[in-house]
């Protein structure tokens, strides 16, 4: 069983929550070296690129704090379905015996009013379990999902542009 150790992304003005379902090998790796907050550091993920660019930001940090703090300051949480999970590298397909984060515990007392998941998996990964929430897919920011990033950033900016209190240029 591999152990997810990053923390999640989230403060009291969070309105929307982010889910992914498993941090990759590389954020895996980071996290062992005691960075919390090390989602999506695949280089070859276009998570932080689409994000930025949602909010009209040209310029990508990729300094860890900096990342957590441009989602805290438009009010997004980011966390992963899963907690711990049997998997091979990265794959998502490959995930077996997941162990469940206790989302329900954080929408409970949130101000979170959207929750997005983030790929297919995900999106089957949050239908398996039962949530006060429902959650709307969204596409994955993996570069094999061959969606072209500019149709994944309109796809982002068109989902983000419905909730009250996110503010999309």
């Amino acid at each position: 069983m591999v152990k997810n150790n990053l923390d999640k992304i989230f403060d009291k003005y969070c309105k929307v929550l982010l889910l992914g379902t498993f941090p990759s090998e590389e954020s895996r790796k980071e996290a062992e070296k005691g960075c919390k907050y090390c989602y999506y550091m695949n280089k070859t993920n276009q998570f932080w690129e689409i994000i930025y660019k949602t909010f009209d930001e040209k310029n990508v940090s990729n300094d860890v704090e900096d990342r957590k703090n441009f989602l805290l300051n438009n009010h997004i949480a980011l966390w992963d379905i899963i907690e711990e999970c049997d998997i091979d590298k990265s794959k998502d397909s490959s995930i077996k015996k997941p162990k469940f984060n206790k989302i329900n515990d954080l929408l409970k007392d949130s101000n979170i009013k959207a929750v997005y998941v983030l790929g297919r998996k995900a999106e089957k990964l949050y239908k398996s379990k039962k949530h006060t929430k429902t959650a709307t897919y969204l596409p994955s920011t993996s570069k094999a999902n061959t969606i072209p990033l500019y149709k994944k950033i309109e796809k982002f900016k068109e989902e983000l542009k419905k909730v009250k209190g996110i503010k999309i240029p």
